[in-house]
């Protein structure tokens, strides 16, 4: 996959607009919809409203247009400085990946990387390392992702239809889900592979400005490298479930 290949089936794009965009964000979404303009991508235009509620309309919008299930729809979040390039560089992805989502973080902290393996226990955890790439995952934080159409087809034939994005709230009144945790689950269930591509960053706005730079020195250079692995194992000691190694695969 390179970022110069030519993008298979029609690209929508659209940002949802869920809480006031910050200018640094706007310029940011400026320049990539000049860059969409200029290859023929379509938006998709929302009001301010609910994030899970926006996204179904969105996905609402985007299957009353096309009929290619190579089609691609990328949704933007605006509280990112997302890169110019980057609806290119999602829309990129071969078609088999039919969910890949860009590297993102928390906007607090300690700024965890917003995807998610499972540890031995069953448990979502963020992995503590990974290299520029694509990488299955459990569930990816949705500040930039790209879906392809034949996914939601997929989700309807495994019963899970409109409403794609659902916020949940258990009654014992534990954690409850996100709405692009939610689509990860139903997808995980459909046998829909997913995936993040951690050589697209898009960095978070907020007191900083949240991207893999402010991750790594906060995560990763407070832990000399030398000691990593003795500290791995004092932690593991005193019952500390750490972070998994995140493993890369072929795109």
């Amino acid at each position: 996959m390179t970022e110069s290949a030519k993008p298979v089936g029609q690209v929508f794009w659209s940002v949802l607009s869920e809480r006031s965009i910050p200018g640094t964000a706007a310029n940011a979404l400026i320049n990539c919809a000049m860059i969409a303009g200029a290859h023929g991508f379509r938006r998709i235009s929302v009001p301010y409203m609910r994030t899970d509620w926006a996204r179904n309309l969105i996905v609402r919008a985007f299957l009353d247009e096309t009929e290619d299930p190579n089609d691609l729809l990328n949704m933007l979040d605006c509280d990112h400085k997302h890169p110019q390039d980057i609806l290119l560089k999602m829309a990129a992805h071969p078609p088999h990946m039919g969910i890949v989502g860009a590297l993102a973080f928390r906007r607090g902290p300690p700024y965890e990387a917003m995807f998610f393996i499972r540890d031995a226990g069953g448990r979502l955890r963020s992995p503590a390392e990974w290299e520029p790439g694509c990488y299955e995952c459990e569930a990816v934080g949705m500040g930039a992702v790209a879906i392809r159409r034949w996914v939601f087809t997929r989700l309807d034939e495994a019963v899970h239809g409109w409403p794609y994005f659902r916020f949940t709230y258990p009654p014992e009144n534990a954690y409850n889900k996100s709405e692009d945790v939610y689509f990860c689950e139903i997808a995980r269930q459909a046998e829909i592979k997913i995936y993040c591509n951690t050589s697209v960053c898009t960095p978070h706005l907020g007191e900083h400005l949240i991207d893999d730079q402010l991750w790594f020195e906060q995560n990763v250079k407070r832990v000399p490298l030398a000691n990593y692995e003795q500290e791995m194992a004092m932690q593991q000691a005193g019952g500390v479930s750490l972070p998994q190694i995140a493993t890369r695969v072929n795109a």
